[in-house]
């Protein structure tokens, strides 16, 4: 693991639950990061130079963990060194880098892969389920909304001691977070096509911190939002099919509802129907919620467990991990020309 911050934990904890890992070895640029990560998850080994870690362990896998603009150099010395790469999102702050780091891990024979933990959500997987089993029709439109209060006391995002490394990114704030928007919209509408952007700041200045985009995929359109000044916290996605409507709250992981049309049924019976059965699935969803939480689950981030599982399994055995190459391109060229629309000055 290079990294030791609050997702380096996530994945520590994620990779708990996967029978063919062990974490070998962390590594950080601060030593007492370091060696407190080593402590609370009972790493036998800690760093604080990464070719050093490298050289010593011979990882079968490297975990990326760290700020974006350091994803491109620590990524290339784990491909070159033998290992398999897992990046966090952004993989690369553009494609250029990207590019070079597909060829590396084209030339290696090693899996480069991001995280999409999201995609691997239980609820993420039901509407996907939906949609391949026809359930949905035609997808039409997707919405996706990520809206939480990034800007307020005690967030990164506000430190002036330590300003964030995205603030000196194209997109600001939202370059942390758009990934997880674009591959939520491109799992129901294929490639896209063409973007339409439009930028805003929060009302303390922060740049990147509104971002409203109309996106043309191969199957239909998406709108995504972003703001970094909302409460309470949203993050759902929505689609809109000829047969079916279904939405899902990533922050409620429990929570994914589904609505049919009733050919032939008056529309104020079948909007009655609709808002009975959304009731209940709300109502029985926030006790599976509540229950999950009191047994320890791990709430929104139970799909990096899930993305790891999958992908070491399959490297274990030889096989293609679940997300290819070709959708960590499709998803980041998405990314690419959302954040080329945005304003620099």
């Amino acid at each position: 693991m290079v990294g030791a911050g609050a997702m380096a934990r996530e994945h520590a904890r994620g990779l708990a639950e996967v029978p063919q890992a062990t974490l070998a070895a962390v590594c950080d640029r601060s030593r007492v990061r370091a060696e407190a990560f080593a402590d609370e998850f009972a790493v036998p080994a800690w760093h604080t130079d990464v070719a050093e870690m490298l050289d010593a362990v011979r990882p079968d896998v490297v975990h990326v963990v760290t700020p974006a603009p350091t994803h491109r150099a620590i990524a290339a010395m784990a491909l070159e060194a033998g290992a398999h790469v897992l990046v966090e999102k952004p993989i690369c702050p553009d494609l250029d880098q990207l590019r070079a780091l597909r060829a590396l891990a084209d030339r290696t024979g090693k899996a480069l892969l991001e995280d999409h933990n999201y995609l691997f959500n239980a609820q993420t997987r039901r509407l996907v389920a939906l949609r391949d089993s026809g359930a949905l029709g035609e997808v039409r439109r997707v919405e996706v909304v990520f809206a939480v209060d990034l800007l307020g006391a005690g967030s990164p995002f506000v430190d002036r001691g330590a300003p964030h490394p995205a603030l000196a990114l194209p997109g600001g704030i939202a370059s942390e977070f758009v990934t997880h928007m674009a591959y939520l919209a491109l799992a129901f509408l294929g490639p896209h096509d063409a973007v339409q952007a439009a930028w805003d700041r929060a009302p303390g200045g922060q740049p990147g911190a509104v971002l409203s985009a109309l996106v043309q995929g191969r199957h239909g359109h998406a709108v995504l939002g972003f703001d970094a000044a909302c409460a309470p916290p949203q993050f759902t996605v929505r689609v809109l099919g000829t047969r079916m409507r279904a939405e899902l709250d990533l922050l409620e992981p429990y929570v994914a509802t589904a609505v049919a049309a009733e050919p032939g049924a008056r529309y104020p019976l079948v909007a009655m129907r609709n808002a009975l059965g959304q009731s209940t699935q709300h109502a029985a969803a926030a006790v599976r919620g509540l229950w999950g939480r009191l047994g320890g689950r791990r709430g929104p981030y139970h799909g990096l467990t899930e993305l790891m599982r999958e992908s070491y399994a399959a490297l274990d055995a030889g096989r293609d991990p679940p997300l290819t190459a070709r959708w960590i391109d499709d998803v980041n060229r998405l990314v690419a020309d959302l954040l080329a629309t945005w304003p620099s000055s």
